[in-house]
């Protein structure tokens, strides 16, 4: 018994191969639990399925390191935008130093009667263009009239230029029936003494079929203020 006790291990050598079974054996999984660091990890091997998703967080991400290759084309939207942070486009600061930004406008087609009261065809600002009908001595007169409230403002057209423009309708435009239907289209350009300005282009017709008439219709782009 003496013998079979001399054989028996003693505690400290137990101790002892257990420290010498960790040190061959690596970290072992109890020891490494809640302990693991970059040092353990081997440069490049984390992959995609590694990390779970709608995990990694802004704060874990360097300021300034995300780039245009790294999102999706198409994927930002407004709402992504923080608006104040936008500086103005070239052609709107343009825009503003000119006071108002260059638009069409329509002049919707209409009829006159001769001796029918003048029809407004446009007006922006102090500047106004006006349709009038008048019966002439073989058929219909057609004439596109301006006018303004602003001193020292002009008008320019086909049938007349105006270098000073008030507030009685002066015709720059007409057309007249000589027995048969007459058609006309005039390039007219009224100005402001600011910068309100309508230019375009205005189509007459006199027609003295029937009763008599006269047709207007066209388009001009106004601008200024």
């Amino acid at each position: 018994m003496k013998f079979v006790a001399r054989l028996r291990p003693t505690p400290a050598t137990v101790i002892s191969l257990l420290a010498l079974f960790a040190s061959l054996g690596g970290v072992s999984y109890a020891v490494a639990t809640g302990s693991i660091d970059s040092r353990e990890i081997r440069n490049g091997t984390i992959r995609t399925k590694d990390l779970r998703n709608n995990e990694i967080r802004g704060l874990d991400i360097r300021n300034s390191t995300i780039q245009g290759r790294d999102v999706a084309v198409s994927s930002i939207g407004g709402e992504d935008i923080r608006e104040s942070t936008l500086a103005q486009v070239p052609s709107a600061e343009r825009a503003d130093a000119a006071g108002a930004v260059d638009s069409l406008r329509a002049i919707g087609a209409r009829t006159l009667a001769p001796g029918a009261p003048a029809n407004i065809l446009l007006t922006y600002g102090p500047l106004a263009l006006t349709a009038s009908c008048t019966a002439g001595g073989s058929g219909p007169v057609a004439q596109v009239r301006a006018q303004s409230t602003q001193a020292g403002s002009s008008a320019d057209g086909e049938e007349a230029s105006v270098p000073n423009l008030g507030g009685t309708p002066q015709a720059i435009a007409a057309v007249t029936s000589g027995g048969a239907k007459e058609v006309e289209s005039s390039q007219i350009v009224v100005s402001g003494a600011g910068t309100a300005a309508v230019s375009g282009v205005v189509a007459l017709v006199a027609d003295p079929a029937g009763a008599g008439s006269c047709r207007f219709s066209g388009h001009a782009v106004v601008s200024g203020s």
